[in-house]
Order: C-alpha cells, then structure tokens, then sequence
C-alpha cells in the first residue's frame, strides 16, 4: 500500500517524490520543535521524534485540518504527561482539548 513518510520540520513545508515514494516535511513553530532525539546511521544523523512527542505532532495537523484523523494509532506505553507536556508547546487548547478526548 503507498503511503507518505511525513517529517516534521521548522523550514517551510514540501513534498517530495522519489523512485515512486512520497516524502512530506511539514512546518512547525520553532517553539514546538522539541522532544527529538538525535540517531546516527553511518556517518550520517538526523532527529527521531520520541513517540509521545510524533503522537502530538500527528494530532496537531490533525486539529489544523490538514491531515485526516487514523484510528491506527496506539496508545499502549505512551506517557500522558509527556504527551500533555509537549502539546502545550503548541499553545493550542483545542489541540488539548483533542488529546484529552483520545487519551
């Protein structure tokens, strides 16, 4: 099945195709840019965003309207606090609001 590997990013947002693979880096505020952690493959590194932090960052362009809400999701090992934590970086309260439902 296709699918976009969706980054997060604080430069502008783009979608890129390559060899019939779809790659989206969607914008965030710099003040939101938070809760990565830095992988190395090789002599190559780049940022992972720990789960709780990719689960807020999901829910946020979903509140935005700019992605459609997936029930795949899970919820299993996750820490509320931090979930809540970084999603009051968003200074959103519907976004909060959208968490506490789920949560």
């Amino acid at each position: 099945m296709p699918y976009t590997v969706t980054s997060a990013t604080t430069k502008p947002t783009r979608l890129f195709s390559v060899q019939n693979k779809e790659y989206s880096f969607r914008t965030l505020k710099e003040s939101s840019f938070a809760g990565y952690v830095l992988q190395k493959n090789g002599n190559r590194s780049f940022l992972i965003a720990e789960p709780e932090k990719a689960l807020v960052d999901y829910f946020y362009f979903v509140y935005l309207n700019q992605t459609p809400q997936n029930d795949r999701f899970r919820l299993q090992n996750l820490n509320r606090a931090k979930i809540m934590n970084y999603a009051k970086l968003f200074t959103r309260p519907g976004l909060i609001k959208l968490l506490n439902k789920i949560l």
